[in-house]
């Protein structure tokens, strides 16, 4: 398996802020738009935007707020996923600076 994570904050524009392959299919969006492909999912042909989508979900500060608030079954990121996410891009800063490979803790 091959991956990339990239982040950022100065971007002027963004029209591709996701883009995920795989062998059985793609999602990708583009200027707002999401375009998905699966081999398992027939009317998903990656041509047309997919409409077929959740309701919107508060924005992650006001998700934060409404759990500090003490209101229950917000869709935060647990702890340990967060945690892993920080280790992850210490190593690619480590590694960075290190010019070597570095295992995240």
């Amino acid at each position: 398996a091959t991956g990339t994570l990239a982040a950022g904050w100065v971007a002027v524009d963004d029209p591709v802020p996701l883009l995920v392959s795989g062998t059985e299919g793609h999602a990708t969006i583009f200027n707002g738009e999401l375009y998905f492909k699966s081999k398992h999912v027939a009317e998903a042909n990656g041509r047309d935007p997919w409409k077929q989508l959740p309701s919107e979900i508060p924005p992650p500060l006001h998700q934060f707020l409404n759990a500090v608030g003490g209101q229950p079954d917000q869709p935060l990121v647990p702890v340990r996923e967060a945690a892993a996410r920080v280790q992850v891009m210490e190593a690619m800063y480590t590694a960075a600076r290190e010019r070597k490979w570095v295992k995240p803790a």
